[in-house]
């Protein structure tokens, strides 16, 4: 998906996640809503798409605070759900959307160096 699809793509899962997932969690369909938020986050992460604005990082805190509205409602048998499906992402999958910020993060350090490296080479 190209850059400048990828803002709408991204504000249309936003949209999503804070209408219908916020009000199958109002409603205590709280299965219902950690799986939609679940599939959201996969779909985001998995996606090829020209992110370099930062937008599917958007979608994933989206997905963060979906999750912990949904914890702080949940009983203890599907907070044992939950905990479990996090240690197997922890544990055997590695969502590209993370590794996605993780790059824009050194790309922003590296080119912070080489500003400051340019500064301090600059030649009056």
């Amino acid at each position: 998906m190209d850059w400048y699809h990828a803002s709408d793509f991204t504000d249309e899962l936003s949209h999503f996640l804070g209408t219908k997932v916020k009000l199958l969690i109002e409603n205590n369909c709280l299965q219902q809503a950690f799986e939609l938020t679940n599939v959201v986050f996969d779909c985001i992460g998995n996606i090829d798409m020209d992110d370099s604005d930062g937008s599917s990082a958007h979608v994933a805190n989206s997905c963060y605070d979906c999750w912990k509205q949904i914890i702080e409602k949940a009983d203890d048998a599907l907070k044992t759900e939950i905990k479990k499906w996090f240690e197997e992402q922890r544990d055997g999958y590695e969502n590209p959307i993370i590794k996605r910020i993780d790059y824009m993060k050194k790309m922003q350090y590296f080119e912070e160096q080489i500003a400051e490296y340019k500064q301090a080479n600059r030649r009056f």
